[in-house]
């Protein structure tokens, strides 16, 4: 693979967003923070993108968290922050953003897999979030899991005591799913691509930011964003050959317009 820290690639409707520090676990950088921006902000632009998946290269896992070695301190001793990830804070994009995780799924690399709207995760997968270990709190990631799991499966994660199995995630209600070690992507991309071939991807944007919006803002702003879609959808060439599709009892070839 290339030596970017972060890859690149569309086939056809999908985007590939692959973390490439493999030698360190796919650890963050600064360069490797620039680059899963500088890609999600090219992924959210392209019209012809509509589903990305997010992947770590490399056999022993997804990401490693923050890469220690890579922490700057200027003149006076003070670190040096890292760029934010917009992901990790904010609806970056309405289009559905997917995790394929495996092995370490560790700190910094659980909050960017945590922002993604779907996670397949494969069977040797490790989620842990050692902050608490090394003497500093996470903020992110406990604002996410605040949303997305009860207390007492939120709590227990974040004391960092141990890692936690893909089963305890599944069962936590974190992932999505598990697969067979190895295949975590081509469960992510079959799923994009039923999801693709099977649904109109305006009223999928629609209902992801009014679902985004009524959990992580407010039930009036979920409602707002899903009104907006709607008077949107309503005018759209989809939603036309959704009804005529029906009409001729045949699978709709939907656009994105």
């Amino acid at each position: 693979m290339s030596q970017e820290t972060v890859i690149y690639r569309r086939e056809g409707k999908i985007s590939h967003i692959v973390l490439n520090r493999p030698s360190v676990i796919n650890a963050f950088n600064r360069a490797m923070y620039e680059g899963l921006n500088a890609a999600i902000d090219r992924f959210s632009k392209d019209d012809e993108a509509w589903v990305a998946i997010i992947s770590g290269n490399g056999e022993r896992g997804f990401c490693s968290g923050v890469d220690i070695k890579s922490i700057e301190v200027d003149d006076a001793g003070i670190t040096i922050p890292f760029p934010p990830i917009p992901l990790c804070d904010e609806m970056v994009t309405p289009k559905p953003i997917v995790a394929a995780v495996h092995g370490h799924c560790i700190g910094e690399g659980a909050n960017v897999a945590f922002s993604c709207d779907m996670i397949f995760a494969a069977e040797n997968t490790k989620v842990y979030i050692p902050e608490a270990r090394i003497g500093v709190n996470a903020i992110d990631i406990p604002l996410k899991l605040a949303r997305k799991l009860g207390y007492n499966h939120a709590f227990e994660l974040l004391m960092g005591l141990e890692p936690k199995s893909a089963e305890w995630c599944v069962n936590a209600g974190l992932i999505n799913q598990i697969v067979p070690n190895g295949t975590a992507v081509d469960a992510a991309v079959a799923w994009a691509e039923t999801l693709i071939n099977s649904t109109a991807p305006l009223a999928i944007r629609g209902m992801k930011e009014t679902l985004h919006r009524a959990v992580f803002e407010s039930e009036q702003a979920g409602l707002a964003a899903g009104q907006a879609w709607r008077d949107k959808v309503l005018y759209s060439a989809d939603w036309a050959e959704g009804q005529q599709a029906f009409k001729e009892k045949r699978r709709p070839d939907y656009s994105g317009r």
